[in-house]
């Protein structure tokens, strides 16, 4: 039985669910749009001919990276207002309010997050902006951050983290720093390790042993010195990577304040709050102020989870069995909603149970699924059906370039699901469990891409049972 099986601590119906209000702001729209860039340019970095690492990505490579801009921040930027700091240990509150937006201002209040796998409480005052909250991480920023490391708090699953003798090592062919096998690189959970192996390239300053949220954690400042950053783009370091989908650089002019939190036998947690700018280290106070009041729940399994080649068995559309031709990563972005990923390729097989329409009415049938597609601005073309399990399922290529999503996930979802620029979907009318959607996605260079993602895709759909999980 996999770890997703058996996770259930933590899972709930609104698991990682997007609020209601999809009327960003523009500031606001370019605030998310500038960090869900970063995350975007270092997945096709990461596959597709080893790309910088800023923006839609540069070919060429750095000898050294400039330190950051010096801009001015204005009274309004920079102030803060934080939950004033209990007098004692914070207590793990599981009746707190579970936030669920992402890319979003998030209100003064006390709230669950159970993202992480382990779930915690935090107090948070105003002037703070969530930005990724999704599978096995949560970004917690100042509310004019700009992108990584500008007033930030990182919170992340780790699987594994960089060769701390030469941290610099893979960035501009970033697949060396972890083999396909994913079984290389330094051990998540020997951090105290990875900071005595630690380049001198790196400064270490106040490591220490301490508890952070009710939990053993060491923690430590970085600081990146005299260094030759080995890459392409604004990136300088690797530090740390959950299953390589996310992962978390160092920069060049940017301090780091890391905790490293033991979960037993599972993977860490790391808690990173950075700065780049020595005339935001306020930011600093303000962190330490938020997490304060930090509490962990009980422990749990990363959400993100390797599954071997052979027969698996997941929670996703109600209860699969299936065979995976090769490892894969395995995670659910939502109850409804869960992806597997290969190893080796930044595309997706996607799995949406009860699809809802953009407007937040529920798609009960195939044809209101393409009607939705196509008012996004897809091209939907129908080809022969299939049958999976012994029901008949319709199959349909999509291609385009939506300027919002063309699904939502949940009537409630105001991320929403975003088609690939080239896919193709079977649309499932299960008798018992309703509207099932099984989506091959292909987002970047989807010639050599989709190809890949569609064989596995189909592979997994062969060998498809619907099941019955204890």
């Amino acid at each position: 039985m996999s770890q997703l099986e058996s996770r259930d601590a933590t899972d709930t119906d609104d698991e990682l669910v997007v609020g209601t209000d999809t009327s960003a702001t523009g500031e606001h729209t370019v605030r998310s749009t500038r960090w869900m860039l970063v995350g975007l340019a270092a997945v096709v970095a990461a596959v597709i001919g080893f790309l910088a690492l800023s923006g839609d990505g540069n070919d060429g490579e750095l000898e050294a990276v400039s330190a950051p801009e010096q801009t001015t921040t204005t009274a309004a930027d920079s102030t803060t207002t934080v939950a004033t700091a209990p007098q004692g240990p914070a207590t793990f509150v599981a009746d707190a309010t579970l936030y669920i937006d992402e890319n979003s201002p998030i209100e003064e209040g006390t709230y669950r997050v159970d993202t992480l796998g382990t779930p915690f409480s935090v107090t948070v005052g105003e002037g703070l902006f969530v930005q990724p909250n999704r599978r096995g991480q949560f970004v917690l920023t100042h509310q004019s951050s700009q992108g990584p490391d500008d007033r930030d708090i990182v919170m992340l699953r780790l699987s594994s983290l960089s060769d701390p003798a030469q941290p610099d090592f893979g960035l501009d062919t970033y697949r060396m720093a972890w083999p396909t096998d994913l079984g290389e690189g330094w051990p998540a959970d020997d951090f105290s390790d990875w900071l005595d192996n630690l380049s001198d390239q790196i400064v270490v300053s106040n490591r220490q042993d301490t508890i952070l949220g009710g939990l053993e954690a060491t923690r430590v400042d970085l600081y990146l010195g005299e260094t030759a950053c080995s890459t392409t783009g604004s990136f300088c370091m690797l530090f740390g990577s959950n299953h390589q989908i996310d992962t978390k650089m160092l920069n060049l002019g940017s301090t780091y304040r890391i905790w490293v939190v033991d979960q037993d036998n599972q993977d860490p947690l790391a808690v990173i709050v950075g700065i780049n700018r020595e005339a935001d280290r306020d930011w600093f106070d303000t962190a330490d102020a938020i997490l304060s009041t930090l509490a962990f729940g009980e422990i749990a399994p990363n959400p993100m989870e390797l599954m071997p080649a052979g027969q698996v068995e997941l929670p996703f559309l109600g209860g699969i069995r299936t065979e995976l031709a090769e490892q894969a990563v395995a995670f659910r972005n939502l109850d409804s909603h869960s992806t597997i990923r290969p190893a080796e390729w930044p595309a997706d097989t996607d799995f949406l149970a009860s699809p809802v329409g953009y407007g937040g009415n529920v798609l009960d049938t195939p044809d209101n699924v393409v009607t939705e597609l196509e008012d996004s601005g897809l091209v939907v073309i129908e080809i022969e059906s299939v049958v999976i399990d012994g029901i008949d399922a319709r199959v349909f290529d999509i291609a385009g370039n939506s300027s919002r999503p063309s699904l939502k996930r949940t009537t409630d979802d105001n991320t929403g699901w975003w088609a690939p620029a080239r896919g193709r979907t079977w649309l499932i009318d299960h008798p018992d469990r309703g509207l099932l959607m099984i989506t091959s996605e292909a987002f970047t260079d989807v010639d050599n891409v989709f190809p890949i993602i569609l064989a596995q895709t189909e592979s997994i759909i062969e060998s498809l049972e619907f099941i019955d999980l204890e």
